[in-house]
């Protein structure tokens, strides 16, 4: 049985999702659907990469990953089905790939665009259409062309400096924590330190790093790092978005005293 997630900005208040799925049961292969999210931001292919990132590896190797999010409309309608981290992925060309891993594809093909009528509903008509093939027993290389001129995208990346890791809010949780886009293993380029300071507002700064909020009283602010491993800010029983004055874009540094860092990494 193979595992088919589907991840898009479609929301579940009309007809949508469900007609994705219904031409996906149209297969006689054995499928278990599984829905990451529909609430992504509308074209925000960042936030779906986050989404993503945070659980593909938790699914069976040989999964397939629907990704309903078209993102960058300056560029061409190049969606792609590529192999990636023993996990199969049909998404539009826009980074999205380069920010869920590391590493490059194992293989990618682009999928054709039959005429403007497909671009309507791309999740149903070029995704769903292309995973279908895939999982009535079509070869990967049969459903479209060799491609190799994917789209970079690092904006998920904190930068690191001799001194200092500067990330930024990146996602606002349901609960109102913030999620950054600084990583625990930012912090592995630095080697032991004495202290470390968060700093959230111009005034304003950390100098621990929690378990998670449980570990401060109700209605204190901490910070900690996320089951993702992203650090996220948070109030116990609060909202840190708004008490805070937290906003996605906002810059969090991380400065520390004394460090030993390790300029091969840096």
């Amino acid at each position: 049985m193979t595992v088919v997630t589907l991840t898009s900005d479609l929301g579940t208040g009309d007809y949508h999702v469900a007609a994705v799925k219904g031409t996906l049961l149209q297969t006689a292969a054995p499928i278990q659907l599984v829905d990451i999210s529909h609430d992504i931001k509308p074209y925000n292919y960042i936030h779906a990469a986050r989404v993503v990132d945070g659980c593909f590896r938790d699914f069976p190797k040989g999964s397939l990953h629907l990704v309903g999010v078209e993102g960058d409309f300056g560029r061409k309608n190049e969606w792609l089905l590529a192999h990636v981290e023993n996990h199969m992925f049909i998404v539009k060309n826009t980074g999205f790939l380069s920010l869920i891993s590391p590493e490059p594809p194992g293989w990618c093909y682009l999928l054709p665009v039959n005429g403007s009528q497909s671009l309507k509903f791309p999740l149903k008509s070029i995704v769903a259409q292309a995973a279908l093939g895939l999982l009535d027993g079509k070869k990967p290389a049969s459903l479209g062309s060799p491609f190799q001129q994917l789209v970079e995208s690092r904006n998920l990346s904190a930068s690191i400096m001799q001194q200092s890791i500067r990330g930024q809010v990146v996602h606002i949780t349901p609960y109102n924590n913030v999620v950054t886009n600084i990583h625990r293993r930012d912090l592995e380029n630095f080697g032991h330190f004495r202290t470390c300071k968060i700093h959230y507002n111009r005034l304003d700064y950390f100098d621990r790093i929690y378990n998670s909020y449980h570990d401060v009283p109700e209605g204190a602010a901490a910070c900690f790092f996320g089951s993702d491993g992203f650090l996220e800010i948070g109030i116990h029983g609060g909202n840190a978005h708004s008490l805070l004055n937290m906003h996605e874009g906002k810059y969090i540094t991380l400065e520390f005293d004394n460090p030993k860092h390790d300029t091969a990494t840096g």
